[in-house]
């Protein structure tokens, strides 16, 4: 049950622009498309888990997230926890996440980068409560944009999706070329695993997030 993590930043993400094309030059003539997109997308896979960046500002915390397993799953988590949550619908996992009335980031505002899986990242503000932001209510918030990106993707794009059942080969998720370009993952591939908090230097709270596939 081990899943890769990954952390993205806005300014990191633009390099994937030329990656495609780069990529294409490598894959012999004779290649199958199935073979073509496998090879470009393992490259972003790799890029993306590698690259390192200039954080945003002060890593002030690390927020983790813990579902409590039951039946089957305790079978693969010993420990007696699953530590993401889906992206897609939390709402299953939700009342077994631990602590989740906990106040998690005691800030009305932050803003939110998502970067992975697009090749154009999306920068948000989110609001929570006076108080802040419970653990279930920061879950809640990141899947409602990422589901917002999703179907704007979508609703934009002139490639759309191939559907689960029709795709050959590769199953991942074909590069759309809508507002955020996403590529690789179906949503339902996504899965928060921890948020990393940091304070710019004019005080702002900025969210990047651990997202598993």
């Amino acid at each position: 049950m081990f899943k890769n993590t990954v952390f993205i930043l806005t300014v990191a993400l633009i390099i994937f622009t030329g990656c495609r094309s780069k990529m294409l030059a490598q894959v012999p003539k004779t290649a199958s498309n199935a073979e073509v997109e496998a090879k470009f997308l393992d490259s972003i896979e790799r890029v993306a888990q590698a690259i390192k960046f200039e954080p945003p500002g002060e890593l002030i915390a690390t927020i983790e997230f813990r579902i409590r397993a039951t039946g089957e799953d305790l079978k693969n988590f010993k420990e007696g926890f699953i530590p993401w949550v889906s992206l897609e619908h939390p709402e299953k996992q939700l009342p077994n996440l631990i602590n989740p009335e906990q106040v998690a980031l005691p800030y009305q505002h932050v803003f939110l980068i998502i970067g992975y899986p697009l090749n154009h990242p999306d920068t948000s503000q989110l609001t929570g409560a006076v108080a802040g932001f419970t653990n279930k209510m920061l879950i809640q918030k990141i899947s409602e944009r990422y589901r917002q990106i999703y179907q704007e993707e979508e609703a934009g794009a002139k490639v759309k999706t191939i559907p689960i059942e029709k795709r050959t080969g590769l199953i991942n998720r074909n590069q759309t070329d809508g507002k955020y370009e996403v590529w690789g993952h179906d949503l339902g591939d996504l899965d928060l695993s921890s948020v990393e908090v940091y304070r710019t230097a004019e005080g702002k709270i900025v969210l990047m997030l651990g997202v598993e596939s």
